[in-house]
């Protein structure tokens, strides 16, 4: 089913207007320095529930599930091996400016604001002193969608220092059937949600089902969005392809061997 979800006509004129405003005030100013094409491999590790998935869970759940005790074990493994956890800006100042990085870096992203996000991402992370990229879609925070975060607490994440991105409104297939009043609605829509009720504009966005087009990206880079997390699989980046970062994906089946060996090892 396509979700079109069309904006009411102004909006279209709006977003350029938006957009010229922000460049002017210099919130969107372009990030890179030089043009200088620089390659750096920082594992971008993608996560969905933290949680036990329930008995009648399907295979799809079962396969974006991991276990508070199994994240746990997977975040005292990277501090003990001496890892840092970076947000997705760390990683496009390097990759546009040659800024540094810690000697270990990995992000961690999540996706789509599920309810466990709080309850056991969040409160694992303090513990280890770490920091995530959590993507939400914001109508479903409008809506108090049952099994979702709460703005309340997606502020109190951000305010822990935790970064709270677009994973855009409704969550469609952005790559199909969205045409560009629809992608403005539901990435600026989104972006502007954001920004209204954290405080932040957000700068980084995750296709949802990892769907997108060049339609998509143009979208994107009008609103401001510096950089896209894919689910293409690499732990490989380059500055000219800021809105194609590669993930690691986390499963229910991943041990910590594998983790080991994806974070550390792994190279396509």
């Amino acid at each position: 089913m396509h979700i079109h979800n069309h904006p009411p006509t102004r909006l279209r004129a709006v977003v350029f207007v938006l957009i010229a405003t922000a460049f002017i005030l210099g919130t969107l100013a372009p990030v890179r320095a030089d043009d200088t094409r620089r390659r750096i491999r920082v594992p971008i590790l993608m996560y969905h529930y933290i949680s036990v998935p329930p008995d009648d869970a399907d295979r799809y759940r079962l396969d974006l599930s991991v276990t508070p005790d199994h994240f746990a074990d997977q975040l005292a493994w990277l501090q003990a091996e001496g890892y840092t956890t970076i947000t997705l800006a760390d990683l496009v100042l390097a990759l546009d400016n040659g800024n540094p990085l810690p000697r270990k870096p990995v992000v961690l992203t999540f996706d789509d604001g599920y309810t466990d996000a709080y309850d056991n991402a969040f409160r694992l992370l303090r513990r280890y002193d770490m920091i995530g990229t959590f993507f939400v879609v914001t109508d479903w925070l409008d809506e108090q969608r049952p099994g979702y975060l709460t703005w309340d607490q997606a502020r109190e994440m951000a305010a822990a220092g935790m970064s709270i991105q677009s994973h855009s409104r409704s969550h469609p297939d952005l790559a199909d059937g969205c045409d560009y009043d629809c992608l403005v609605y539901q990435i600026l829509g989104s972006v502007e949600t954001i920004e209204a009720e954290i405080g932040e504009r957000p700068l980084f966005f995750c296709y949802p089902s990892g769907r997108y087009n060049r339609d998509v990206q143009t979208v994107l880079s009008q609103v401001g969005i510096l950089a896209a997390v894919t689910t293409h699989g690499s732990t490989l980046h380059v500055s000219d392809r800021l809105l194609e970062l590669a993930r690691v994906r986390m499963r229910g089946t991943t041990t910590i061997t594998n983790f080991a060996w994806m974070v550390r090892d792994w190279r396509e």
